[in-house]
């Protein structure tokens, strides 16, 4: 018998900003730090004590909802590691930047120190799906949500215990994107997810592409200009519908959109299939988008026919500006989120509307004016001169001089100073070249030459000095300026405050463009997984209840959950956790889909499992026809489901019938190509 202990505490209590504390036992794990559009990080300064003490962060999507306090929590000193998927790393960092540009009308702050933030901060990993990684007993694996490009959707194991947590899942195949893959989805003791689906309206992604461009065609018919408003999130998924319309000028305005577009064309294996598809046939990036000009300033704007504002805030200064430029009856306003609408008409009458004027600067790269540099070099023999170490009034730190100067009321000393003051005075090395008159033994003078010898140097302990050990190298410091130094021409835009507010003469719209999934749809597959309990994040108060109550009334057997408050959970388990002998490395094991399979024989010995051999050889196979009918999918097969039979591009059928798999057509490469991929389905362990 196991017993986990679940708590989750919303930090902010913010509908629609995500940012929630979830302790399983003695492990605090942080789940995404988002802000408001206005990149308010004052809400985190109470909290900031209780996420320092969470043993990891976890980020799901690169929205600011998700990331937008990332970088006031990493410079506030959490040295702790950050986990998120490449995507999530790379475009949620020129999200931060795009955002950081706009702030800057509101709020001083320097741009350079905290834009790069994700890109330079060691202690934020970037994980790929699939790719496990463990936080002390815990293992945590990422999967794809299928809401935008890298979102995930976390499972946080504990033993057999089990938990999901991922917002907007997205359940259906998108152009860039595959939905979520809910066979990944086993046995979770609990599911955790947001109310945005609630409102939203069952549609295939077939019908809604179709839809959305035939409203565009209808109005460029009537000579009127489109105007998308859309977050960044969404971005690729409209632009690729858009790219489809030839002989249209589109074009697409955001100060950080041709740095989002590069990035995206380099992540095409995190893409879905549609899109790995076009790639491969035709050689060519999708993310290209031909068809779309991409702009990085208000004042380079051009004619146009369809304008996409990429802009998570609605009404920024740039947006407010656009729209009231081209606030005409011969202009239809665009919003992809009936919230975004309804905010764009409460606050246009405050907004901030400015005039740009864009001009060319030559930018400089400034360096300090004055620099010193310390060189070593020997002194001139006209100048040389042996210092003692005592008249420097400096100090070595490894092996580097931070200053130097000589005592004023002292002159250099000598060698011979030097020597004299260390070990005494010194013997001449030369005696004088004179006889010496000596008294003979006869009692007469005698005359004796000098003896020509050089004495050694020796202290008074009568060991050898080497006098070359005392001489200086002297330090010569320099001033050098440099010069700044012109780097190249950028393009800058000014701006000026026109008026604050104005009212809306253009016609607004909606479209549902915020995924595939509704709530209908989002039940079904809660019913599916046999989830135990589920736990519902608000994404707004309404949305929430409904979610709530629509649940609640279903005959499950799962436990609901509205999370408005700290919500504590347990989970007991009747298995036991068991270790394997070290026999068990050498199994073979055998593939069947995404699964690992292998037989054996084996007895249990108190808390270990001994392997005994592996018995006679058995088939097994995976019989789902979902399953199979996915897997001809991946082949870029066309398939038709007609009960239990599966026909392949109308040459093939494949029958399933009384734990049998069938497989009718004429013997050809085609026949043999579907049953090797069967194989893959089947198995001799």
């Amino acid at each position: 018998m196991t017993k986990d202990f679940v708590k989750l505490t919303p930090l902010l209590n913010i509908p629609g900003i995500y940012c929630h504390l979830l302790e399983l036992n003695d492990t605090k794990i942080l789940v995404n730090c988002g802000t408001d559009q206005y990149m308010d990080v004052s809400i985190y300064k109470n909290i900031l004590p209780i996420i320092l003490d969470c043993d990891v962060i976890l980020v799901t999507s690169f929205g600011i909802e998700c990331i937008g306090a990332l970088p006031y929590i990493i410079s506030n000193n959490y040295y702790k590691f950050v986990y998120m998927t490449l995507p999530n790393k790379i475009l949620g960092n020129i999200v931060l930047e795009e955002h950081m540009n706009i702030m800057k009308t509101f709020y001083t702050f320097d741009l350079k120190k905290t834009s790069n933030i994700l890109d330079t901060s060691e202690k934020i990993v970037d994980i790929k799906y699939m790719q496990p990684f463990s936080i002390k007993d815990i293992s945590i694996c990422a999967f794809n949500c299928g809401y935008s490009l890298g979102s995930t959707l976390f499972r946080i194991t504990k033993g057999v215990t089990s938990i999901y947590i991922g917002y907007n899942i997205n359940h259906r195949k998108e152009n860039h994107l595959d939905g979520v893959d809910l066979n990944k989805i086993k046995e979770p003791f609990l599911f955790i997810t947001n109310s945005a689906y609630v409102y939203k309206e069952d549609v295939s992604c077939k019908e809604r592409d179709g839809d959305i461009k035939r409203f565009a065609e209808k109005y460029i018919a009537k000579k009127m200009r489109l105007i998308f408003v859309v977050e960044y999130p969404r971005f690729l998924e409209l632009a690729l519908i858009l790219n489809t319309m030839k002989n249209t000028k589109i074009l697409c305005l955001s100060y950080q959109v041709k740095k989002f577009i590069e990035r995206a064309k380099s992540m095409i294996e995190w893409t879905g299939s549609k899109t790995l598809e076009t790639f491969y046939r035709e050689k060519h990036n999708p993310f290209e988008f031909d068809n779309i000009e991409f702009i990085d300033f208000c004042t380079k704007m051009k004619d146009f026919q369809i304008l996409i504002l990429i802009d998570d805030n609605v009404l920024s200064p740039v947006t407010s500006s656009v729209i009231h430029k081209y606030n005409t009856e011969n202009t239809i306003l665009v919003f992809l989120n009936e919230e975004k609408e309804e905010k764009f008409i409460r606050d246009s009458n405050s907004c901030r509307v400015y005039n740009f004027t864009g001009r060319y600067v030559e930018q400089t790269e400034e360096e300090s004016s004055e620099s010193s540099e310390f060189i070593e070099e020997d002194l001139d023999s006209s100048e040389e001169k042996d210092l003692h170490w005592s008249n420097f009034s400096c100090e070595v730190w490894k092996g580097r001089v931070e200053a130097a100067s000589l005592q004023e009321d002292k002159s250099p000393q000598t060698e011979e100073q030097l020597y004299e003051m260390i070990y005494g005075k010194k013997e001449s090395k030369q005696r004088e070249n004179k006889l010496e008159i000596c008294e003979s033994e006869e009692g007469g003078e005698e005359m004796r030459f000098p003896l020509d010898k050089n004495f050694r140097n020796f202290d008074n302990y009568g060991e050898y000095v080497d006098l070359e050990k005392f001489k200086q190298k002297r330090l010569r410091v320099e001033e050098i300026k440099k010069e700044k130094k012109p780097v190249e021409m950028i393009y800058i835009e000014d701006k000026k405050l026109i008026s604050s507010g104005f009212q809306i003469k253009c016609l607004t719209t909606t479209l549902n463009f915020s995924g595939t999934c509704d709530l209908n749809s989002i039940k079904m597959i809660l019913q599916g997984m046999e989830v135990q309990k589920v736990l519902i994040i608000p994404s707004d108060v309404e949305s929430a209840k409904m979610f709530f109550y629509s649940l609640l009334y279903l005959n499950t057997m799962s436990q609901y959950y509205l999370c408005r408050g700290p919500v504590n959970l347990s989970s007991d388990t009747s298995m036991s956790i068991v270790n394997l002998s070290a026999d068990f490395l050498s199994i073979e094991y055998k593939n069947i889909g995404d699964d690992n399979i292998a037989q054996f024989k084996g007895r249990k010995i108190g808390n270990v499992i001994e392997y005994l051999g592996k018995p006679k050889d058995i088939m097994v196979a995976n019989l789902e026809i979902n399953e199979i009918k996915k897997k001809l999918i991946e082949n870029n097969l066309k398939v038709e489901a007609s009960g239990n039979i599966l026909i392949v591009e109308k040459k093939t059928n494949v029958i399933l019938e009384d734990n049998r798999i069938v497989l009718e057509g004429e013997h050809s490469d085609f026949y043999y190509y579907i049953r090797n991929i069967l194989y893959q389905n089947i198995a001799m362990i």
